[in-house]
């Protein structure tokens, strides 16, 4: 499924004598497609949906609530995402029973899926079944990849995630398309630097664009950073202190000087690979 390249464009036209598919798209169960806020999988989907229709593919999205992309067919398993559950298993499982159900009923050459619970699905199937692994494929995840075998093929999101396992049975490598629109070129650049994610290795939060660099950004470095799964961190331009934070909430008692702002105690990343953490 590497039609999109790096890069997308709602203009983009097919390949002369490219074979014209029919592809289910298979999101999370979380957030509509694409997300109004938090959603970065449901991100990628979309836009890797759009590029493909605009080659001359047919793409059926199941998926939970609304979407807004230029998919043909959408079904969805949730009339809203039940993203108040991000985390618990349920979900996950309803929706891969309910997408399994769906996908008996359709015809199409190839499906996509970008869950966890819908490549358990994939055993037996006919229709061969592509999966996109969005997070770390170490512990728990990598045994779970390696333990479908040859019933999926899976698609690394970089280089560095396909190293972490070389043993899994990947198809390729396909970066994150992006919209270069949504990203516009500057060259007049502002005086901070942003991170803002799951403050993580996996993440690489210890790439130059986030330490002290030529231009003198400071960084926010929590003590604890490297041992927590699920950490989110703005570093702007000051102060290198994090905010006090309530006992109750967790939540900043006030702005920092600088800018840093720790994560709300209650933080779940799906990239995490776990259920919520609760880190102090």
């Amino acid at each position: 499924m590497s039609t999109t390249g790096s890069t997308l464009t709602r203009t983009q036209q097919a390949p002369v004598g490219a074979q014209q598919m029919h592809i289910a798209m298979i999101a999370p169960p979380y957030f509509d497609v694409p997300p109004s806020a938090y959603g970065g999988i449901e991100t990628v989907v979309a836009d890797l949906i759009d590029a493909l229709v605009g080659r001359g593919h047919k793409v059926t999205l199941i998926g939970a609530g609304s979407h807004a992309t230029r998919a043909q067919r959408f079904i969805s398993t949730y009339d809203v995402g039940p993203a108040d559950r991000l985390g618990e298993p349920m979900p996950e499982m309803v929706h891969a029973a309910k997408a399994a159900s769906i996908l008996d009923r359709l015809d199409v050459d190839v499906i996509h899926d970008h869950t966890m619970a819908g490549p358990l699905m994939a055993r037996g199937r006919l229709t061969p079944t592509v999966v996109t692994a969005h997070g770390p494929v170490r512990g728990d995840s990598g045994e779970y990849y390696r333990a479908l075998g040859d019933t999926v093929q899976l698609i690394a999101i970089s280089n560095a995630q396909r190293s972490m396992a070389p043993d899994l049975p990947w198809m390729a490598t396909v970066h994150n398309a992006i919209r270069a629109e949504t990203f516009p070129f500057k060259a007049q650049k502002e005086e901070f630097a942003l991170f803002l994610g799951r403050f993580h290795p996996e993440k690489a939060p210890h790439m130059p664009s986030t330490r002290p660099g030529r231009r003198g950004f400071p960084s926010c470095w929590p003590a604890s950073a490297r041992s927590q799964s699920s950490v989110r961190i703005s570093c702007a331009r000051s102060s290198r202190e994090l905010a006090p934070t309530s006992p109750s909430t967790g939540l900043p008692t006030r702005r920092p000087s600088g800018g840093c702002w720790p994560a709300p105690r209650a933080c779940y990343s799906r990239s995490a690979g776990r259920s919520r953490s609760d880190w102090s």
